[in-house]
């Protein structure tokens, strides 16, 4: 049985339809099996408002004509054009026309096999947030999300009337917000660089993964994502240290304050020096087993999160708010990125010295749209260690 190419055109095709081309298209991609299985769990993890457009973008955005000449735009963006074959100047033609209409840029979108939103992996940073969290890939610029804290039944006498239990949902939306990056290079190691095309790519993606990881905890949602930290700061979930030193009784009382709903599924996220401090605690008895052990603390997987505030830098010699560790369940936690990572040339003779003359640059400009938040903030506890002058 001969295989169907994944990039001839189809027609109408169903959503069904387009993420089983899409599929197939990533298995037959030129690039390291860990992006294609992040690619892989993109696509099946797709909700079904989504599956098509997202399904569609990675077809056309993976297509080998077009790959091939964004290698051919990124090697030579002045002349390449002249170098492309018919086919390849064709594809490039028809998703630039789409990359304006659908996705609102003038830019080069990044071929699908390189774009962080759809094989994000992490360089740089310890973050697991996306290990964790519950990721969604659109190509919309929101998100919704549905959530519930489910009905309440009851056991009633003969012939009671049963009472009205329906359950109220609410509706959260996670809006995806611009990030941008900005490249140069001289016109030397630029002509020097022999795969500029990868190394762009890989640059961008190592820039988005350490923005993203601040933003997940830190971010303020006004102009970026929405990040942990800032989401549970103040609420319930919020909880405050005993005192100015961590102990073991606010680690215990800290998972005692999740409902039991959330605990089941329950991971940690904490910073390097915290985990070190926790592994030097016993209980107040000092005769059971450290609490860190395995892998788990207190009978939960726990995660090194080089963005959460360390433990290391408490100074209670001064007035400071250290949010050491969050625990619950992260699927709770939400990550929207919209596909389609797009970078624009910067030109020999735009970019000019300080007496605005040009010195020889080269620049790529990048933007993509990502975005985060809390969906049921109850499902999670952050403990807070505050000092005080």
């Amino acid at each position: 049985m001969t295989r169907r190419d994944p990039w001839a055109p189809s027609g109408h095709a169903t959503p069904s339809e387009l993420r089983s081309r899409a599929l197939t298209a990533v298995e037959r991609w030129d690039c390291a099996d860990t992006l294609k299985d992040a690619a892989t769990g993109r696509l099946e993890a797709l909700q079904r408002d989504d599956v098509k457009g997202v399904a569609e973008h990675v077809i056309r955005y993976s297509d080998p004509l077009y790959v091939e000449a964004f290698r051919a735009f990124a090697r030579d963006p002045e002349t390449f054009a002249g170098d492309l074959e018919p086919e390849q100047r064709r594809v490039w033609a028809s998703n630039r026309e789409y990359a304006r209409a659908a996705l609102g840029t003038a830019g080069a979108v990044l071929p699908s096999p390189m774009d962080p939103a759809i094989t994000l992996t992490n360089e740089g940073v310890t973050d697991p947030m996306r290990q964790l969290a519950r990721v969604q890939v659109t190509n919309s610029k929101s998100h919704r999300f549905i959530t519930s804290a489910g009905s309440t039944f009851s056991y009633d006498a003969e012939l009671a009337e049963v009472s009205d239990d329906t359950f109220t949902e609410s509706e959260i939306t996670i809006e995806t917000e611009k990030a941008q990056g900005y490249i140069e290079a001289s016109l030397e190691v630029y002509a020097d660089q022999p795969n500029f095309a990868t190394e762009v790519a890989r640059i961008i993606a190592d820039g988005k993964a350490r923005l993203d990881a601040e933003m997940f905890v830190k971010g303020t949602g006004a102009t970026s994502p929405q990040g942990i930290f800032t989401e549970l700061a103040g609420t319930a979930s919020d909880i405050a240290a005993a005192g100015e030193a961590l102990t073991p009784d606010d680690i215990y009382g800290l998972i005692e304050s999740l409902p039991p709903r959330w605990r089941a599924a329950a991971a940690w996220q904490l910073e390097y020096s915290t985990v070190d401090a926790v592994h030097r605690m016993w209980n107040p008895t000092g005769t059971e087993p450290p609490l860190l052990e395995g892998g788990q603390l207190l009978r939960r997987p726990y995660h090194e999160n080089s963005e959460f505030d360390a433990y290391s830098a408490v100074d209670d010699t001064a007035a400071g708010t250290n949010r050491l560790m969050v625990v619950g369940d992260w699927s709770q936690f939400a990550i929207v990125d919209r596909a389609g990572t797009s970078v624009h040339y910067i030109p020999p003779g735009v970019i000019r010295g300080a007496n605005g003359r040009p010195d020889g640059r080269v620049g790529w400009y990048c933007t993509w749209r990502s975005g985060s938040g809390v969906l049921v903030p109850n499902a999670f506890r952050m403990l807070t260690l505050t000092t005080a002058v």
